[in-house]
């Protein structure tokens, strides 16, 4: 039996490493938040969250990523995971923890992004 938060976790991952915008927007509800980091201004909807992808990607950098657990439980996940960045001869990995609440159709209704300077390393 397919497990669709834990499909969303892992579509979530991939379509940063694909550099795929429009999979990055299909995974969101129309009225979802995205709160990247915790503690930041909330992105809502997806005009914000399509605003949010383009923001983070006009740095030129190219991300690759890898699924450490993904969690489900009911219509709730937990992505543990890392993201590397690469551009201007160097590359950083960020080591991510991004909690997700499904609607009934399967799409994200909000993420909340965990990860602070300790998260952060040289790749």
């Amino acid at each position: 039996m397919s497990d669709p938060v834990k499909t969303a976790l892992n579509a979530y991952a991939q379509v940063w490493a694909n550099d795929d915008r429009d999979g990055f927007l299909g995974l969101f509800a129309d009225d979802a938040t995205i709160e990247d980091p915790v503690g930041s201004p909330l992105v809502v909807g997806k005009a914000g969250i399509a605003e949010f992808w383009d923001n983070v990607h006009s740095m030129g950098m190219e991300y690759s990523t890898e699924v450490v657990r993904a969690v489900s439980c009911g219509n709730e996940g937990v992505l543990v995971f890392n993201v590397t960045t690469r551009g201007g001869g160097m590359a950083m990995t960020v080591k991510i923890v991004d909690v997700f609440a499904l609607g009934d159709d399967g799409k994200i209704v909000s993420m909340r992004a965990f990860w602070d300077a300790d998260c952060m390393g040289m790749a």
